[in-house]
């Protein structure tokens, strides 16, 4: 049951819906900068939620056996999340983005990643 509650707090709302919103470049918001748009938003509606919430059963698993405190927890989940992240946008070349570009998407990630496993889903977690 606890790796059921892990699930759907990795799954909820709270995590996805900033990363559907930041999809968009707000500064020009005409500008998507994904390769294929279309299929890429249908999918990752679809697999982001249950990707997220089999993240969250593992970094409990993780916790359990290695015995970690729940902010050290968090934190390596965090940044573990962060590099698989960078991997599997590089490998399946999914964005159009300059050199720079690519900078700012590193950091952006690296902090929305610190943010919502450190805030959300700590708090989520620990108020639930």
């Amino acid at each position: 049951m606890k790796y059921l509650k892990q699930f759907l707090i990795g799954s909820c709302a709270f995590w996805y819906l900033p990363q559907f919103i930041s999809v968009h470049d707000f500064t020009r918001p005409s500008v998507i900068h994904h390769t294929n748009p279309d299929e890429m938003y249908y999918e990752y509606t679809i697999y982001h939620p249950i990707r997220v919430g089999l993240i969250n059963v593992l970094s409990l698993m993780m916790k359990e056996y290695f015995n970690l405190t729940v902010r050290s927890r968090f934190l390596i989940t965090a940044i573990l999340h962060w590099i698989g992240t960078i991997i599997f946008v590089r490998y399946y070349d999914i964005y159009r983005f300059t050199d720079e570009e690519w900078y700012t998407y590193y950091y952006r990630v690296l902090f929305y990643r610190m943010i919502q496993w450190n805030i959300i889903i700590y708090n989520l977690e620990r108020l639930i």
